[in-house]
């Protein structure tokens, strides 16, 4: 997940329920690839809770953008900052899902 800068205004200074959940789902994400990276290695990401919380995130992003009825997956990968995302940067493919 990419976040792109925050569009501020001053009522953000008390409450910005947007940015606060574009911040808790990215924080997500950051847990599982933490996660991944401390698996042991006989142990599949499956089994992980935050595997599926981020599966069920990705199906809402989905759902909110109307897709229904189509396969589609997601992958984990760890770039680091002001690099080009490469293949080689992947550390999860979910496996192809039904929407």
């Amino acid at each position: 997940m990419f976040m792109p800068r925050a569009i501020f205004s001053p009522r953000d200074l008390f409450h910005n329920a947007r940015n606060n959940l574009l911040l808790a789902n990215q924080n997500l994400i950051d847990h599982l690839a933490f996660d991944i990276q401390t698996l042991p290695d006989e142990k599949p990401a499956s089994d992980l809770v935050s595997y599926h919380m981020v599966m069920r995130l990705a199906r809402s992003l989905l759902q909110q953008q109307g897709v229904s009825g189509c396969r589609w997956q997601f992958q984990i990968m760890q770039v680091p900052p002001l690099e080009t995302p490469s293949e080689s940067m992947t550390i999860l493919v979910s496996p192809e899902l039904q929407a």
